[in-house]
């Protein structure tokens, strides 16, 4: 069988995310292609026990979703060459992951991001798993590290997307770890409703203020507003700006078929 650039680049996203859905791989990978040519795409891996797929409800239907198999995984190897320490290839957290695709494509967009390494990325290869900048997103289980140039200088990011209400023991240890934490200065909360913003920001505020460690919030819509700049906001008066430049913010993930691979 022969591997497209485009192929290999479906399969590290998968590595990436660990799961997304048909709408994903079309939005994000086959964004150029006709919609029948990104399921015979599919397919054909799908026989060749390179991905596997599952059904997920959706309203009064399903929608498939797709994730990495060992097979998959051993040609994304073999013809990127990366070592891999630990990994996980299924989903345990479908929603919360497929919500994370979303919000990891659109933050990898914005204006000075240099790069955007996700939990599974972080925790599976080895340069990053040992590398003492990353230690600290492994020990934490940040969803992402995103690394952004600011001023000349690298600032790198914890990512954390909540959907759901947790325990206030939960989010207090989470408070408390990155406070700990050496090379984690700040922490973005991207929240699914305003109730989980004002839980977590209560909860932030009743536990001692630490001068190294600043999180700001914004709810998931507001990421995919049709304003090309979104504002997450720091209890008081804080703010951290991030800004889409208008070419990247009309236009989708680029098509990556190019040379073959065998």
């Amino acid at each position: 069988m022969v591997f497209m650039d485009r192929d290999i680049h479906l399969f590290y996203t998968l590595l990436e995310y660990k799961i997304m859905s048909f709408h994903q791989i079309r939005k994000f990978i086959f964004s150029n292609t006709r919609q029948q040519v990104t399921y015979r795409r599919l397919l054909k891996f799908l026989l060749g026990g390179y991905i596997e797929r599952i059904f997920l409800p959706h309203g009064d239907r399903y929608m498939s979703a797709y994730s990495l198999s060992e097979n998959g995984l051993k040609k994304l190897v073999e013809v990127k060459g990366v070592q891999m320490a630990r990994y996980q290839l299924r989903s345990n957290s479908i929603d919360h992951d497929l919500a994370l695709v979303e919000i990891g494509e659109r933050l990898k967009n914005a204006g000075g991001v240099v790069k955007y390494l996700t939990e599974n990325i972080l925790r599976s290869t080895i340069d990053y798993d040992e590398a003492w900048r990353y230690r600290d997103f492994v020990q934490n289980c940040s969803d992402a590290c995103l690394e952004i140039e600011r001023d000349d200088r690298i600032i790198r990011i914890a990512v954390e997307y909540e959907s759901t209400l947790k325990s206030n023991e939960r989010y207090e240890r989470k408070f408390m770890d990155y406070r700990l934490s050496n090379n984690i200065g700040i922490v973005f909360y991207i929240c699914e409703s305003i109730n989980v913003w004002n839980r977590l920001e209560k909860l932030l505020l009743g536990i001692a203020t630490h001068n190294n460690l600043f999180v700001y919030f914004a709810l998931r819509q507001d990421l995919f507003s049709p304003s090309n700049e979104v504002i997450f906001k720091g209890p008081g008066s804080r703010i951290f700006q991030m800004i889409w430049p208008t070419e990247i913010a009309e236009k989708s993930n680029e098509n990556k078929e190019s040379t073959p691979v065998e």
